[in-house]
């Protein structure tokens, strides 16, 4: 019995062991089993994203990122695309643009100027065009003062040079040649070197009055040109016939306008205006060499016969200058430095004659019926004047005591109303010999001249509303020149 129950003791701890060994071999498999999965694992991440479907969120989020990947392909092509026509159009672009494209122009600075069919006054006028019009300049003339501009019609018209400023390159501007009377070019040579000028006088100072026609409004209006600058200032309008006192400080003047008429003086640019005579038929005022008096003509009586009158500058009435017992008769009256009257004599004789203040001590200078407009040099030696003797009005110098008697101007255009510059060097007239009226200077002999200044209009009109023995245009005016 006790053999028995050993026996049955020792199957028991035999089956324990067995199972003891099996515990110990299935926990050696559980681990094997576990350390493989870990290694598997790490080497395939890409299982562990796909399989689970508890954790949609964390899914997409690296689908996603993967995605922009194709994307960033292509815009890595389209750059390579776009700057290829880019870099074709843009040097294409630029030569259209190219700057020596340009055409010079010429803007107008003349108030109105003429435009005509060809170079030279000689043709007709086309159109004109006002201050501020800009042309494309297309030719010139072999002068060189004649610009070819053109049209909008896309017709050549000729302007004359000083009425505009060109701006741009014109050297390479062709040089035409117009038939006379207009018409297409007959020859294109090339451009020939222009005549040597004429060395230019003593430098220009001192101030200028001069009057111009708006035929818009009927009337004058005065202007003063600073010689040094060729700047032009008006200074007073419905007024002509000015004169500069000795100094260039006030101006005497006639004045146009309906309601205010007669002999009137102010501050040359502007101020202290106060009327001396009250009769509209009363013109041509000049000052004395010491600014008290002025010298003037007038047509006021009856018989409409011009009479040299004088007023003092300080106010008062007017008086008649007489010859015994009568009146002067005569025009355009100009003090000479030692204080005689030089003038426009038409009774007894007719001419450019000379007479004391008072009236008396009468002597013909030059016995010339059409003779106007005398202007005595600065030292009293020379009277300049302008005569239409010769066909048309041209401009004459001769000694005041009638000796050395002088044609200056000789051309078919109006040349006249001659004024001494302060030094006696230069004589100032006008002339429209250039298709516009325009200040000219030259010499006391009369050679170097040349055109000085454009004028801003015509000086020749007849003022609205005025009987024409009132207003004779342009040969009744007057320009001064003085320091």
């Amino acid at each position: 019995m006790k053999k028995n129950n050993q026996i049955l003791i020792g199957i028991i701890v035999g089956l324990l062991f067995l199972l003891f060994l099996g515990v110990v071999v299935l926990a050696a498999s559980l681990i094997v089993a576990n350390r493989s999965k870990s290694v598997s694992t790490s080497a395939a991440p890409t299982l562990v994203v796909e399989i689970p479907t508890s954790a949609p969120t964390q899914a997409v989020q690296p689908t996603a990122t993967p995605l922009p990947a194709p994307t960033a392909k292509k815009p890595t092509a389209m750059p390579t695309s776009k700057p290829k026509p880019t870099a074709k159009a843009t040097p294409t672009a630029k030569p259209t643009s190219a700057p020596t494209e340009t055409k010079p122009k010429a803007i107008v600075t003349a108030q109105l100027a003429n435009l005509r069919a060809g170079p030279g006054i000689g043709y007709k006028i086309i159109t004109q065009a006002p201050k501020g019009t800009q042309f494309t300049i297309v030719a010139r003339d072999k002068t060189g003062k004649w610009w070819g501009v053109l049209l909008e019609s896309g017709d050549i018209a000729w302007l004359y040079g000083e009425l505009a400023e060109v701006q741009g390159d014109t050297s390479k501007v062709p040089e035409l040649i117009i038939p006379q009377g207009g018409g297409s070019p007959t020859a294109t040579p090339k451009p020939q070197p222009s005549e040597t000028p004429t060395p230019s006088p003593a430098k220009i100072g001192g101030k200028l009055a001069f009057p111009v026609f708006d035929p818009t409004r009927g009337t004058y209006d005065i202007y003063v040109l600073d010689m040094g600058t060729k700047s032009a200032r008006r200074v007073i309008d419905y007024a002509s016939e000015p004169s500069l006192s000795p100094d260039g400080a006030h101006l005497a003047f006639r004045r146009w306008k309906s309601d205010d008429r007669g002999i009137e003086v102010m501050d040359t640019f502007g101020g202290n205006r106060r009327r001396l005579t009250n009769f509209f038929e009363d013109g041509l005022p000049d000052w004395s060499p010491d600014s008290k008096t002025l010298v003037f003509f007038s047509r006021r009586e009856s018989d409409r016969g011009s009479r040299i009158y004088m007023v003092d500058v300080s106010g008062g009435s007017d008086w008649v200058l007489r010859r015994g017992p009568n009146a002067v008769f005569g025009e355009y009256p100009s003090w000479t430095p030692s204080g005689r009257v030089v003038y426009r004599s038409i009774m007894p004789q007719v001419g450019v004659g000379i007479m004391n203040n008072d009236g008396n001590g009468f002597s013909m200078i030059v016995g010339d019926g059409d003779a106007t407009a005398p202007a005595v040099s600065p030292d009293g030696r020379k009277i300049a004047f302008m005569s239409k003797k010769d066909g048309n009005w041209e401009i004459y110098v001769v000694g005041i005591d009638g000796s050395g008697l002088k044609r200056l101007t000789a051309n078919g255009a109006n040349d006249g109303l001659p004024a001494w510059s302060p030094d006696g060097e230069t004589i100032a007239f006008v002339s429209d010999r250039s298709g516009h009226w325009s200040i000219w200077l030259m010499n006391p002999d009369g050679s170097n001249q040349r055109e000085f200044y454009v004028l801003p209009g015509s000086i020749d009109g007849h003022v609205k509303g005025e009987p024409d023995y009132a207003s004779r245009g342009w040969v009744e005016e007057r320009i001064s020149w003085r320091r």
